[in-house]
Protein backbone atom coordinates (compact mmCIF):
# COMPACT_ATOMS: atom_id res chain seq x y z
CA UNK A 1 0.00 0.00 0.00
CA UNK A 2 2.80 2.52 0.86
CA UNK A 3 4.54 1.55 -2.29
CA UNK A 4 1.39 2.58 -4.70
CA UNK A 5 1.23 5.78 -2.30
CA UNK A 6 4.97 6.69 -3.14
CA UNK A 7 4.10 5.58 -6.84
CA UNK A 8 1.24 7.88 -7.17
CA UNK A 9 3.29 11.06 -5.39
CA UNK A 10 5.67 10.78 -7.86
CA UNK A 11 3.37 10.43 -10.68
CA UNK A 12 1.55 13.38 -9.76
CA UNK A 13 4.73 15.46 -9.31
CA UNK A 14 5.66 14.95 -12.76
CA UNK A 15 2.47 15.42 -14.63
CA UNK A 16 1.37 18.18 -12.73
CA UNK A 17 4.55 20.35 -13.46
CA UNK A 18 4.27 20.00 -16.98
CA UNK A 19 0.48 21.88 -16.52
CA UNK A 20 2.33 25.30 -16.53
CA UNK A 21 4.51 24.66 -19.56
CA UNK A 22 1.79 24.40 -21.52
CA UNK A 23 0.53 28.05 -20.90
CA UNK A 24 1.22 30.02 -23.74
CA UNK A 25 1.79 33.33 -21.90
CA UNK A 26 5.03 34.60 -20.89
CA UNK A 27 5.77 35.49 -16.83
CA UNK A 28 6.88 38.27 -15.44
CA UNK A 29 10.79 38.20 -14.44
CA UNK A 30 9.89 39.33 -11.28
CA UNK A 31 8.41 37.39 -8.56
CA UNK A 32 6.83 39.98 -6.93
CA UNK A 33 5.44 41.23 -9.54
CA UNK A 34 4.02 38.09 -10.96
CA UNK A 35 2.35 37.62 -7.86
CA UNK A 36 0.90 41.01 -7.97
CA UNK A 37 -0.34 40.57 -11.52
CA UNK A 38 -2.13 36.70 -10.30
CA UNK A 39 -3.52 38.96 -7.24
CA UNK A 40 -5.15 41.14 -10.23
CA UNK A 41 -6.20 38.55 -11.97
CA UNK A 42 -8.33 36.96 -9.46
CA UNK A 43 -9.95 40.80 -8.99
CA UNK A 44 -10.44 41.19 -12.60
CA UNK A 45 -13.69 39.73 -14.18
CA UNK A 46 -14.11 38.37 -17.65
CA UNK A 47 -16.20 40.27 -19.57
CA UNK A 48 -17.35 37.20 -21.99
CA UNK A 49 -17.95 34.76 -19.18
CA UNK A 50 -20.15 34.55 -16.97
CA UNK A 51 -18.39 35.85 -13.95
CA UNK A 52 -15.76 34.13 -14.05
CA UNK A 53 -12.42 35.24 -13.39
CA UNK A 54 -9.33 36.24 -15.44
CA UNK A 55 -7.04 33.94 -13.62
CA UNK A 56 -9.05 30.82 -14.64
CA UNK A 57 -10.53 31.55 -17.68
CA UNK A 58 -8.95 30.44 -21.15
CA UNK A 59 -10.64 32.78 -23.11
CA UNK A 60 -9.18 34.91 -25.88
CA UNK A 61 -10.03 38.14 -24.00
CA UNK A 62 -9.19 36.85 -20.43
CA UNK A 63 -5.44 36.05 -22.09
CA UNK A 64 -5.16 39.35 -23.80
CA UNK A 65 -6.56 41.25 -20.02
CA UNK A 66 -3.95 39.16 -18.77
CA UNK A 67 -1.18 40.51 -20.89
CA UNK A 68 -2.21 43.70 -20.53
CA UNK A 69 -1.74 43.72 -16.89
CA UNK A 70 1.77 42.43 -16.80
CA UNK A 71 2.01 45.13 -19.23
CA UNK A 72 1.12 47.94 -16.90
CA UNK A 73 2.69 46.07 -14.15
CA UNK A 74 6.29 46.67 -16.19
CA UNK A 75 5.11 50.07 -16.83
CA UNK A 76 5.80 50.57 -13.18
CA UNK A 77 1.85 51.08 -12.26
CA UNK A 78 0.75 49.76 -8.83
CA UNK A 79 -2.77 47.91 -8.05
CA UNK A 80 -4.79 50.82 -7.43
CA UNK A 81 -3.81 52.36 -11.15
CA UNK A 82 -4.30 49.19 -12.70
CA UNK A 83 -7.45 48.87 -11.47
CA UNK A 84 -8.37 52.68 -12.47
CA UNK A 85 -7.02 52.13 -15.41
CA UNK A 86 -9.22 49.03 -16.21
CA UNK A 87 -12.37 50.85 -15.39
CA UNK A 88 -12.02 54.02 -17.58
CA UNK A 89 -11.50 51.18 -20.15
CA UNK A 90 -14.19 48.56 -19.34
CA UNK A 91 -16.32 49.93 -16.96
CA UNK A 92 -17.10 49.19 -13.77
CA UNK A 93 -18.10 45.43 -14.24
CA UNK A 94 -14.76 44.70 -15.01
CA UNK A 95 -13.89 44.36 -10.63
CA UNK A 96 -15.75 41.78 -8.88
CA UNK A 97 -15.76 44.19 -5.92
CA UNK A 98 -18.09 46.86 -6.44
CA UNK A 99 -18.12 50.33 -4.76
CA UNK A 100 -20.70 51.45 -2.43
CA UNK A 101 -21.71 54.60 -4.10
CA UNK A 102 -25.07 56.80 -3.51
CA UNK A 103 -25.75 55.84 -7.21
CA UNK A 104 -26.11 51.84 -6.00
CA UNK A 105 -27.03 52.09 -2.56
CA UNK A 106 -30.67 51.33 -3.19
CA UNK A 107 -29.73 48.05 -4.83
CA UNK A 108 -28.12 46.81 -1.22
CA UNK A 109 -31.26 48.25 0.60
CA UNK A 110 -33.77 46.69 -1.56
CA UNK A 111 -33.38 43.27 -0.72
CA UNK A 112 -34.28 44.30 3.16
CA UNK A 113 -36.69 46.60 2.74
CA UNK A 114 -38.79 43.61 0.22
CA UNK A 115 -38.02 41.26 3.62
CA UNK A 116 -39.61 43.89 5.75
CA UNK A 117 -42.61 44.30 3.53
CA UNK A 118 -43.37 40.77 2.96
CA UNK A 119 -43.03 39.99 6.69
CA UNK A 120 -44.84 43.48 7.02
CA UNK A 121 -47.96 41.99 4.77
CA UNK A 122 -47.90 38.40 6.11
CA UNK A 123 -48.58 39.40 9.64
CA UNK A 124 -51.59 41.58 8.87
CA UNK A 125 -53.09 38.88 6.39
CA UNK A 126 -52.67 36.55 9.01
CA UNK A 127 -54.29 38.46 11.92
Amino acid sequence: MLKVLILLVVFNLFVCNGVYALSPEGRLKNDQSEDLAHKIFTQVRCLICSGQVIESSDNQFALSMRQLIRKKITEGLDEDQIKKFLVQKYGEDILLDTNYDSKNIILWFLPIIFAITIIFVFIRFFR
